[in-house]
């Protein structure tokens, strides 16, 4: 038994040993257009050709052909190689496109940005060609969203994008979409009806997600750190306490709150418009020492407060312009002994311009002015005193689904005008009061 079994093994070894290939022979693979994948029996084999033109070894006979390229439907076939030797074969395959076509021509939406799958596709009118299957179209002018949707397009089909004469976007059968979409979302189905209809709605564009209102966004909460430095220097100053001040290392924080009023009421209109408010509190204190290094009994405290109304408005589909407007309390302060130190507590009604790029991530500057209400005790060491304020901003704003964040960096300068006589507790002409700060804000937007 053992060699039998032995004897077996040996025959079966010689017969693979002595098996030979199947015969071939050279055939050429072309297409229109040329530069397609050419694979036999199965995609998995892996591809005989990259890109056509070109000449493969066939085996003889009728084997399954496979021909594919991006953007053209494939190609499923029967390559037949006869025994008998002669010309070389040469088999071409014409492919058919794979693309459909989306429109946007409406008179009523001239000139505004088309975007497919998030990617800019230029201005209306517009003839766009889309791969098959469901896209993201949104159509926008002026900050104002004319369509926002999803639509599905076939092989070879122009799929028009109705806009409505006030801006909305309209299908031709607009309460069959809505069926449609509540339909499909039920499903949790983003697949669109491929599936008859009439005549009537056959270029409709096929709702397979419900657009998200423009104004999604109703509040951010967050938290911002500042860390700055101070530079207070009088001018002309003939008596007094009116020692300069320098710090280096203050640090500020707390809660900043965002709300979009219209964006809650459900209404679109003014969407860009929000409440601001920051309140911010003393994270450190540093005492003051003069300048024999004598400690004078007193520290460091900063500080602040806004609240303001804003607006962005869109200058174009990628710049934002933001304006603001509200009331600022800085407290440039300190603890103890403030006899000689420039103690401020600035009250001030703020006015500002900025302008951003739209993006996840999106630079901005911002400018703005303060009229100074009152400047605390500083002011009324003179007989008299004004200042006014302005500040400049420079930083990155970042979104990352609802989590938004900030880096700034800012300078803020506070001009003073002082009027004084021999019973004034100080006496200067002026000063000026120079912060400069870097922030971070971090929060969670819904």
């Amino acid at each position: 038994m053992r060699l039998a079994a032995i004897a077996c093994a040996l025959a079966v070894v010689g017969s693979r040993g002595s098996a030979t290939a199947a015969p071939t022979r050279k055939v050429t693979i072309e297409t229109d257009p040329p530069g397609a994948a050419v694979y036999l029996n199965d995609v998995d084999s892996g591809a005989v050709c990259d890109a056509t033109p070109c000449t493969i070894d066939a085996p003889i006979g009728q084997t399954p052909i496979i021909v594919r390229m991006d953007r053209f439907e494939p190609i499923i076939d029967s390559l037949d190689v006869p025994k008998k030797k002669g010309k070389p074969q040469v088999v071409k395959f014409k492919l058919k496109t794979a693309i459909g076509t989306i429109v946007v021509d409406a008179a009523s939406a001239k000139g505004a940005t088309v975007k497919i799958d998030e990617q800019d596709k230029g201005k209306v009118p517009a003839h766009i060609d889309v791969d098959s299957g469901a896209h993201h179209v949104v159509v926008a002018q002026g900050g104002k969203t004319l369509f926002d949707d999803y639509v599905n397009v076939d092989t070879g089909e122009e799929v028009p994008i109705a806009i409505k004469g006030g801006g909305g976007a309209a299908s031709k059968d607009k309460d069959k979409d809505k069926d449609k979409s509540d339909e499909l979302a039920d499903r949790g189905d983003d697949k669109s009806d491929d599936g008859g209809g009439d005549g009537d709605d056959k270029h409709t564009p096929a709702v397979t997600k419900r657009a998200q209102p423009s104004s999604a966004k109703m509040a951010s909460v967050g938290l911002v750190i500042d860390l700055g430095t101070r530079h207070f220097v009088y001018q002309n100053a003939t008596g007094g306490p009116t020692a300069n001040e320098d710090e280096s290392g203050q640090s500020q924080g707390g809660p900043a709150i965002e709300v979009w009023p219209t964006a809650i009421a459900g209404v679109d209109a003014l969407r860009g418009l929000s409440l601001f408010a920051r309140l911010e509190f003393p994270v450190n204190h540093q005492q003051v020492i003069d300048r024999t290094n004598m400690m004078v009994g007193t520290a460091t405290s900063w500080s602040s407060l806004e609240i303001s109304v804003r607006d962005r408005i869109a200058a174009s589909d990628a710049v934002l312009v933001d304006l603001s407007a509200g009331f600022v309390r800085d407290q440039l302060s300190f603890t103890g002994n403030v006899g000689k130190v420039p103690n401020a507590d600035y009250k001030a009604v703020r006015a500002g311009v900025g302008a951003s790029l739209t993006g996840t991530v999106a630079p901005y500057l911002a400018l703005e002015g303060r009229y100074v209400l009152s400047g605390g005790d500083l002011a009324s060491r003179f007989t008299s005193a004004s200042a006014y304020g302005v500040r400049g901003a420079i930083g990155l704003a970042m979104k990352l689904g609802p989590l938004v964040g900030r880096i700034e960096g800012s300078a803020l300068q506070y001009f003073w005008t002082f009027k004084y006589d021999a019973t004034s507790i100080s006496m200067a002409a002026g000063a000026t009061d120079r912060v400069l700060l870097g922030s971070v804000q971090l929060g969670y937007a819904f």
